[in-house]
């Protein structure tokens, strides 16, 4: 992690925004991520998690990000992310990165489907850009860069991707060297203008 990241404060308001972006994920209610970040009452909780983490050196987004994984379609609430025996479950599971792995395999996934179209003879843009496929907004902006291809893309493509990594805080986390970085700028002012 980076400095910033180290700071208690910045840890807390990382616990608290990963808290409320995985909420929305199963509420689809963007209110929740507002009402996760605004919340001083549980900073208290959210500092017990970032202490038992830092001692077992866990990740703690990755440990936030397995809870609602394992939880899903519940989730638990702030007070019992420090329970120990979901902490040593977590350990014992050999902490892993829930997020990271869905993510790695959907992208590998998505790119073979690509590979066969494009050996099939289709036009890699036109294959990304094609509904039928289902391509992630992340995936179509960051092979349209990779091929030098982004100025033929629809201006809604990025908007899409920045929405998508905004929510998907693995992304940013695990992925920044795959995802092009304007992918990360601007995300937060587009969220609020949507």
């Amino acid at each position: 992690m980076d400095d910033r990241r180290d700071r208690p404060e910045a840890g807390l308001r990382l616990l608290k925004e990963v808290f409320g972006k995985c909420k929305v994920r199963v509420t689809r209610d963007p209110v929740d991520l507002h009402a996760s970040l605004g919340s001083v009452k549980t900073d208290p909780h959210w500092r017990k998690v970032a202490a038992h983490c830092r001692v077992r050196g866990f990740d703690p987004r990755c440990y936030v990000e397995w809870r609602f994984h394992v939880e899903f379609p519940g989730y638990p609430t702030p007070a019992k992310f420090a329970d120990e025996k979901m902490l040593d479950k977590y350990g014992a599971e050999g902490a892993p990165d829930v997020r990271r792995l869905q993510v790695a395999q959907a992208l590998a996934l998505m790119s073979s489907k690509l590979d066969l179209l494009v050996s099939a003879g289709e036009d890699q843009l036109r294959a990304l850009l094609d509904p039928v496929h289902c391509f992630d907004p992340v995936f179509v902006y960051s092979m349209a860069s990779l091929s030098g291809r982004t100025g033929e893309l629809p201006p809604e493509v990025l908007v899409q991707a920045r929405r998508q990594a905004y929510w998907n805080p693995v992304y940013q986390a695990c992925f920044s060297e795959v995802v092009p970085p304007e992918v990360f700028e601007g995300a937060r002012r587009e969220h609020r203008e949507s």
